[in-house]
């Protein structure tokens, strides 16, 4: 549908059916395109949308007239982020797996649908710790199941064997991950304004 301006009073939209209606009803032929220029009504030239990011969002704005046409316009305004924003982007980061001894590890938070990998972390490291006190030493895979060596699957679904140093070492590494993110968060919240860019890489912990 073609929409209208109304040049000397700079009223917008307007469509053929409102001129008919409203403003001119008992003179408007069925084809008003020749008259509507005398009437002075000029057709607004659509413009396409501007693509607008993450917190943005989009207002028309009154038709400028460019070499005689009219065309659309449009503004584009950012919403400053929230802490629920800060705290999504961090919660996302932390989930998306870390790096220890070469390998990336998966490291979910839970969520209505699934649970977490830190109680996974905290128990495991937990059990090496007291196999340890019993006396399990560097390079013992079965310090876990005395049948069979153990592993922890890695995000790749690989399995990589580790004894029970090593699995402590993995959980610290684990922590560590979660800690950097969840002070990183925290700092950009404390800001007066939260950056625009706070997704940027540059504002959070290296995952190599």
């Amino acid at each position: 549908m073609t929409h209208y301006i109304e040049i000397d009073t700079q009223r917008y939209p307007i469509t053929e059916d409102d001129i008919r209606a409203s403003v001119y009803p008992s003179i408007l032929p069925p084809d008003v395109s020749e008259l509507l220029a005398e009437l002075g009504f000029a057709p607004v030239q659509p413009s396409e949308l501007p693509a607008i990011g993450p917190h943005q969002s989009l207002q028309e704005l009154p038709p400028e007239s460019i070499d005689g046409t009219w065309r659309q316009r449009w503004s584009i305004s950012t919403q400053p982020a929230t802490s629920a924003d800060v705290d999504a982007e961090r919660d996302r980061r932390i989930s998306a797996g870390f790096m220890f001894q070469g390998v990336r590890y998966q490291s979910r938070l839970p969520s209505a649908n699934q649970p977490g990998d830190w109680d996974v972390f905290s128990g495991k490291a937990l059990e090496a710790l007291i196999a340890i006190m019993a006396g399990a030493l560097v390079g013992d895979l079965r310090w876990s199941d005395p049948a069979a060596d153990f592993a922890w699957i890695a995000a790749d679904n690989s399995r990589v064997p580790m004894d029970a140093q090593t699995v402590i070492e993995l959980g610290k590494a684990a922590a560590a991950h979660r800690s950097a993110h969840t002070f990183a968060g925290s700092d950009l919240k404390t800001m007066a304004t939260i950056p625009a860019d706070y997704t940027a890489d540059h504002w959070w912990p290296t995952i190599n």
